[in-house]
């Protein structure tokens, strides 16, 4: 089963994800831990149970799959916020759902079922919502994949929790000198927090901050933030002299692509933006980024400029 944010009973998965957690985490008993959450499958996923073939077996198969999964899965705080995978249950063996079968004929086919999928969805941020927001700040950040907290953050955005995101965040960024590539997608969440809860000062702060990184990378994403903040400012003289230190420090940096053509447009220069999104998507092949969306983005706008234009500036 895979979680995507369009389909019509995330709302349930997201609630049996939760509660998954909470029984994972408060009860180390695994066949314990299981019974609880099966009890309250049919009250936070009512239409996700009704969908099941009929039967205690179908309910019980799928609560040990999904529940196993997420136990597998979950960085656990008492573990050095490391997971603590089940052992593989034998195959002729008793099955760890309580049932009294044997595991193959029980609840192993169904083992592969999994409620957690898609990029933008953490276990972590299930495990996060148990402590205090004002906690945030002590958070072992040298055990936490900052790539798997920006995601965090990202989905807490969505979802309206800006101040949770920032939260999360600011402690994670707090010494530029340290961060590396792997930040760059939480910096990127970071300032999209501010943006949203019109903190254009700390905005400032945090990109200038990160403009003096040693990380090429980073120090790049930064510069690229600065550059639309420039031209939206009006200030396209000063931002294409920092477009053109970024596309000295990184040249073959994919976003470069997308930073230039904003500008162009931003300034009027539709012909020309047209003209380089076309440059870029041949360039950008060469460099090995054929089938990616920045290459797709590209042909689009060389083939329809005015069609950009218009489903970004309205």
């Amino acid at each position: 089963m895979n979680l995507s944010p369009d389909r019509k009973d995330y709302a349930e998965i997201d609630a049996l994800l939760r509660i998954a957690v909470r029984c994972a985490l408060d009860n180390t008993d695994f066949e314990a831990a299981l019974n609880s959450y099966r009890k309250l499958l049919p009250r936070v996923a009512p239409s996700l149970v009704a969908q099941m073939p009929p039967g205690e077996e179908a309910q019980r198969a799928f609560a040990f799959a999904t529940f196993r999964e997420v136990c597998n899965r979950v960085p656990r705080p008492d573990h050095d916020w490391r997971p603590r995978p089940q052992t593989e249950p034998e195959r002729n063996g008793p099955c760890p759902c309580g049932s009294g079968g044997k595991y193959k004929q029980c609840c192993g086919p169904l083992a592969g079922a999994s409620p957690v999928g898609g990029e933008g969805l953490s276990l972590l941020s299930y495990v996060l919502e148990r402590f205090p927001m004002a906690q945030y700040k002590n958070l072992p950040f040298d055990k936490l994949s900052p790539e798997e907290l920006g995601h965090v953050a990202s989905q807490w955005l969505v979802q309206d929790r800006r101040e949770e995101a920032v939260a999360l965040l600011e402690p994670l960024l707090a010494h530029p000198a340290k961060l590396d590539a792997r930040h760059e997608y939480a910096f990127d969440m970071l300032c999209d927090a501010y943006l949203e809860l019109d903190h254009p000062v700390k905005r400032m702060r945090l990109v200038e901050s990160m403009m003096q990184t040693p990380g090429r990378v980073l120090r790049s994403a930064a510069m690229h933030r600065r550059c639309t903040m420039l031209a939206d400012e009006g200030e396209y003289l000063a931002a294409w002299k920092l477009f053109k230190e970024a596309q000295r420090a990184d040249p073959d940096n994919p976003s470069l692509a997308h930073l230039e053509v904003v500008l162009l447009i931003s300034q009027g220069e539709v012909g020309e933006a047209q003209e380089r999104a076309r440059f870029w998507a041949r360039r950008l092949k060469k460099l090995g980024y054929g089938g990616k969306k920045i290459v797709d983005l590209m042909e689009e706008i060389a083939q329809n400029p005015r069609a950009f234009v218009e489903a970004t500036h309205g």
